[in-house]
């Protein structure tokens, strides 16, 4: 079973590919993969990611991506960066 380290924040950029540990938000839960790591592409406008392969649009915040105050994006969930 995977866990969350709430001590290690990374910083999402939008338009960028990620594994994240997917929350147990329900649209998670709802599509069946809360609790697993999931390869994602943030949108431009980092409001949502798109599942690698297709598959349903999630919003940051059901990903468990959040904006900071100054509107910049990170998460806790993070796995792994893809490379370029």
């Amino acid at each position: 079973m995977l866990f969350t380290d709430y001590d290690d924040k990374t910083t999402v950029i939008p338009g960028k590919v990620y594994d994240l540990l997917f929350p147990y938000s329900e649209a998670a839960c709802h599509a069946g993969i809360a609790g697993t790591v999931q390869t994602v592409r943030v949108i431009d406008s980092g409001l949502g990611v798109h599942l690698a392969g297709g598959g349903p649009f999630f919003t940051s915040g059901e990903a468990g991506i959040h904006h900071d105050y100054d509107g910049s994006l990170y998460t806790y969930g993070f796995y792994e960066k893809h490379p370029e």
